[in-house]
């Protein structure tokens, strides 16, 4: 039986908002799916997905994964009358394949429900995203791309099935935290009050199930933003060290050579 063509946007990345309303022309239907993978947030009203026995409903706050090949069936709510959400099609890194694996509510359909304080940096991050796409620079998909790998990272912390969100959830609030406030001058004692912890304990505990210790993954982290702002912008190399918490040029420096084995400036050269 020959294949059916998947529909296609005929480009490497796009991401937007979508306000479908009683007003919009048409409702969603693709059967044999995308040729990408698509990520949306619903923030308001209420989608209805797919049909029958497998019809369920896209709430504020659900993220939801469509993989290639499954079905588009989607409108808003009959209940509602209407329906945002954000959006991105893309096609993932060899990396990401692991952080894509989240609970199926359908087939072909993924769900993740974050927690408060994740879901309100996922949708800062998915905003950033829209919002890097739709701007001047240049590099704006590279830029769109580093964006919505955090955003992934961040749901990975959400997925019930991944190792981070396996973990203890006094670490995975502390984990939270330290992300949120990287680029700030940060004491042990303030991640581990939020862990609800002695410091003794947050130490041994976060060594113990994250496999390191907070500061080397704390340092981890600044570095990892910082290779992405090197290369999706062209902001000066001292301005992006000051950005992820390294305000010292000098000590970003020898810092990001020790973790990724050259200089900022020549980590940028060697990428074109």
């Amino acid at each position: 039986m020959k294949r059916q063509p998947r529909a296609s946007f005929n480009e490497s990345f796009l991401a937007g908002r979508s306000v479908i309303t009683a007003q919009t022309p048409g409702e969603i239907n693709r059967p044999h799916g995308m040729d990408a993978w698509i990520i949306n947030l619903t923030t308001e009203g209420r989608g209805r997905i797919g049909r029958g026995e497998e019809r369920f409903n896209a709430d504020p706050g659900d993220l939801l994964l469509f993989k290639p090949d499954a079905p588009h069936d989607y409108w808003y709510d009959p209940q509602t009358q209407h329906w945002t959400h954000l959006w991105a099609y893309f096609f993932p890194r060899r990396e990401w394949y692991d952080w894509l694996a989240w609970p199926p509510v359908s087939p072909g359909i993924l769900r993740l429900r974050p927690s408060p304080p994740i879901l309100a940096t996922v949708r800062r991050l998915f905003d950033d995203v829209i919002d890097a796409w739709r701007g001047p620079l240049s590099r704006r998909e590279a830029l769109a791309m580093a964006l919505l790998e955090q955003l992934l990272l961040w749901c990975d912390a959400a997925n019930p099935g991944s190792a981070e969100g396996r973990l203890d959830p006094r670490m995975q609030s502390a984990l939270a935290w330290m992300r949120s406030h990287h680029a700030q001058p940060m004491r042990l004692e303030q991640a581990a009050e939020v862990a609800g912890m002695s410091l003794s304990r947050f130490a041994h505990r976060f060594r113990a199930e994250v496999g390191t210790t907070p500061l080397k993954w704390l340092e981890q982290y600044r570095i990892t933003l910082a290779r992405e702002q090197l290369l999706a912008t062209s902001l000066h190399v001292a301005d992006i060290g000051a950005q992820v918490g390294y305000p010292n040029p000098v000590y970003f420096a020898r810092v990001f050579r020790r973790l990724v084995g050259r200089s900022p400036r020549a980590f940028r050269r060697s990428a074109g």
